[in-house]
């Protein structure tokens, strides 16, 4: 049996990117049609699922893929120089010594993931998936599934995010669904797409991994 595949979501998951995308969405709102977040709004509104934010601020579907595109356009520089999520760099190096498959999925562009993981000096994982398309992450999993030819065994798959789309993603692919909060999504709002686990601290996070991976 092949050692178990661990895919990890980028933005809030990895990097530490919530407040420089309020700030980008606030820069371009006037551009696109939806409303600014107001500062009262920065944490309440990760109490919400991805797509009611959408509707709270008013980015119909129709122009979603244009403000995606806009938005990576914004974050190119500041990616690099954006913090990583305190404990995940030791954690993702313990579990690549122990010689897991570590994929990295993400809605954000390459050029911007490869450029923050070489900044953090994280290059680490075997396969890196990106694409613009906010939802649909489910296909993306089982697509790094085939092309790492790992068992399709739920206990041997692990996806870790940030978002209630996350978990949905990792149920829909038949993937373990880990949901971690200091993300954008609160524990409130992923405790209500019921993960297989949630969890509070990398060391938590990483405790689990850890033990599942004999």
């Amino acid at each position: 049996m092949k050692s178990p595949l661990i895919i990890f979501d980028f933005d809030g998951t990895l990097c530490d990117s919530y407040l420089a995308l309020i700030t980008a969405l606030n820069a371009i709102s006037a551009d696109y049609g939806f409303r600014k977040i107001k500062q009262e709004e920065v944490d309440s509104l990760r109490d919400l699922g991805s797509r009611a934010v959408l509707k709270e601020i008013g980015i119909s579907p129709l122009k979603l893929p244009l403000v995606v595109r806009r938005i990576k356009k914004q974050l190119r520089r500041q990616v690099p120089q954006l913090a990583v999520v305190s404990g995940m760099p030791q954690l993702l190096r313990s579990l690549r010594k122990s010689k897991v498959c570590l994929a990295l999925l993400s809605s954000n562009s390459r050029e911007n993931v490869a450029a923050f993981l070489k900044t953090q000096q994280l290059q680490l994982f075997d396969f890196i998936c990106t694409g613009s398309k906010v939802f649909g992450k489910d296909r993306r999993l089982k697509n790094i599934l085939s092309i790492s030819k790992r068992t399709p065994d739920k206990d041997r798959l692990f996806y870790v995010g940030d978002e209630t789309r996350d978990v949905h993603a990792a149920r829909k692919a038949q993937f373990t669904a880990i949901a971690v909060s200091w993300g954008y999504n609160s524990a409130k709002a992923l405790r209500q797409a019921r993960p297989d686990h949630l969890f509070q601290t990398p060391a938590e996070l990483g405790g689990f991994l850890e033990s599942n991976l004999e």
